[in-house]
């Protein structure tokens, strides 16, 4: 069989639709005709699929035209179009993998550029999360009496509460890759209606949100509700309020979870959640660019408006040939609740930095060195530091670290069984007493229901935030007592430093040619130099009362 070989795209709005021959799932081949149409042709129509490429290197084998070409797939595009054919007659769609020539860097550009027009235009855009199990036939026939209810009644009144069956497949369903994968968001988001697919079982995303708040407004799931579902029933108005840079800021820290196969899809996947001009990220949109160019370029978008703030996208530090000062946009660390919030400085606030840039003709750079100036002190320096905390599949060691820390804590169905892993999260010299350390701040990284109760009552579902919280962190402590957390690479001889225009203290490393590079731009110290207040002078107020140590930091 001939190898299917793909036709240029002659306009800017041309794209690919694929007729998808009739069948049924018994049937051992998937075949199609793959045409060139217009989005500007008012008489096209086609459904856009939204799913995930799954595993590159399993691979199957798709049949083009009349000749039979081949075109290799990966199995979960397979899957999804074997369950999506009909059996009567065929369907047009629009699917990523097979419309788009992957091998083409420039097609892959410019058809990204659209992907939003894309969507828009379609019918509707049809969700397919993989194949059917037991479990989750039973969610999709609950889904389906939702839907059927809905169209007769336009409300959801009188569908039961979930039992607990139900809710243990709606989280078992979330944890599916299509809930965490970047490019949904948009997908659903623009769309004219949303349709779920799983194996040969449909049903509204309307229904799925509404089950999962138990019918009554209350989420009945352990798992937080996805970015994808809320970007499907809210749509974008939330992330669309200000300018450009404010809604990439708050993007970014919402989507801060979701996965892409390519690291660069972290910035190109929002164009169309942002406010209405949108040739920033068009700009952007470049596959030619290494990861570096596009973090860089999205980084010097942001810093006129966001400024220093922007330090609380380095939780921990990234190995990326770029500063150690712009974010690495792909990590998925959890974000500093004001950068969650997508608070940013005042418009008229001053700028407290200066950017300088000295070329270089490595070949492994992005051809400069841009280098922030930032005044600031150095409060003190770190001397002890506790183990990575690493609570992977370890519910209880959690619970062990945290009851020491706070005896007062209970969690229903965990017994105290305190050991070794407390005394190895604590510095030795608070472990043994020399340093007289108020643990209770440690509550801040996390809600408790009722501060009146007698024990601090912790249901597991606030534990997975304090894992997701305290992961890959570690406690240190400082040459004057200072307590805090830090990413787990921070080091002893490490400096916590507080900047102006910063919203957070920061770790720098001193480098062995000149000036520092930055270790984390949002550690927690408690007290006076506590993160996530709401004082946009903070540090820049303690800067000005200790003007005796100030000083010009070089951060490269």
């Amino acid at each position: 069989m001939p190898t299917y070989s793909y036709l240029p795209l002659r306009y800017d709005d041309s794209i690919r639709v694929i007729e998808l021959s009739r069948g049924t799932n018994e049937d051992s081949s998937v075949h199609c005709n793959i045409t060139r149409r217009r989005l500007s042709d008012p008489m096209l129509s086609y459904e856009a699929i939204s799913y995930t490429w799954g595993d590159p290197l399993a691979l199957e084998l798709l049949f083009c035209g009349d000749h039979n070409a081949e075109l290799s797939i990966t199995r979960n595009c397979y899957n999804a179009l074997r369950s999506l054919r009909r059996s009567d007659k065929s369907r047009t769609i629009w699917i990523d993998a097979i419309c788009i020539d992957q091998q083409n860097i420039l097609e892959r550009s410019s058809q990204v550029r659209i992907m939003d027009r894309i969507y828009s235009f379609a019918s509707r855009v049809v969700v397919y999360l993989g194949e059917e199990t037991p479990g989750s036939q039973l969610l999709f026939d609950e889904l389906v009496e939702a839907d059927n209810l809905y169209h007769v009644t336009q409300s959801f009144e009188g569908r039961p509460w979930p039992n607990s069956e139900l809710i243990h497949e709606l989280d078992n369903l979330f944890r599916r890759p299509w809930f965490s994968r970047i490019w949904v968001i948009q997908e659903v988001c623009v769309a004219r209606e949303v349709i779920m697919v799983c194996g040969t079982s449909y049903a509204s995303m309307l229904a799925l949100f509404q089950c999962t708040l138990g019918y009554l407004n209350h989420r009945v799931t352990i798992s937080n509700i996805p970015v994808s579902v809320l970007a499907a029933i809210y749509g974008s108005s939330d992330w669309r309020r200000g300018d450009a840079a404010t809604s990439i800021w708050k993007l970014l820290a919402d989507t801060r979870e979701c996965g892409a196969t390519d690291r660069r899809d972290k910035i190109f996947a929002l164009k169309a959640l942002v406010e209405d001009d949108q040739r920033e990220l068009d700009q952007l949109i470049d596959y030619s660019r290494s990861i570096e160019r596009v973090f860089n370029d999205v980084t010097m978008l942001l810093l006129p408006r966001v400024r220093l703030w922007l330090l609380l996208a380095v939780r921990h530090p990234h190995t990326l040939k770029m500063p150690s000062w712009m974010p690495d946009w792909s990590g998925k660390s959890t974000p500093n609740i004001t950068w969650y919030l997508g608070a940013v400085p005042l418009a008229n606030a001053k700028e407290e930095f200066m950017i300088s840039q000295l070329k270089c003709s490595h070949t492994e750079c992005i051809g400069q060195h841009t280098i922030l100036h930032v005044q600031g002190i150095q409060h003190s320096r770190i001397t002890h530091l506790g183990v990575p905390l690493d609570f992977e599949g370890a519910e209880e060691f959690c619970y062990q670290a945290l009851h020491h820390a706070i005896p007062e804590l209970e969690v229903p169905g965990l017994r105290p069984a305190c050991g070794n892993p407390c005394r190895d999260i604590l510095p030795p010299p608070i472990f043994e007493g020399k340093w007289n350390t108020n643990f209770l701040w440690i509550s801040r990284l996390f809600v408790v229901t009722d501060l009146g109760r007698s024990k601090w009552v912790v249901e597991k579902v606030e534990i997975q935030s304090i894992t997701t919280e305290l992961q890959n962190c570690r406690i240190f402590l400082t040459n004057d007592g200072t307590i805090g957390l830090a990413p787990t690479e921070a080091c002893e001889g490490d400096m916590l430093c507080i900047l102006r225009g910063s919203h957070s203290p920061s770790i720098l490393r001193q480098r062995r040619e000149n000036g520092w590079n930055l270790v984390s731009g949002d550690c927690f110290v408690p007290g006076e130099l506590g993160n996530g207040t709401d004082d946009d002078d903070l540090f820049s107020t303690y800067v000005d009362a200790h003007r005796d140590k100030e000083q010009e930091f070089l951060i490269w």
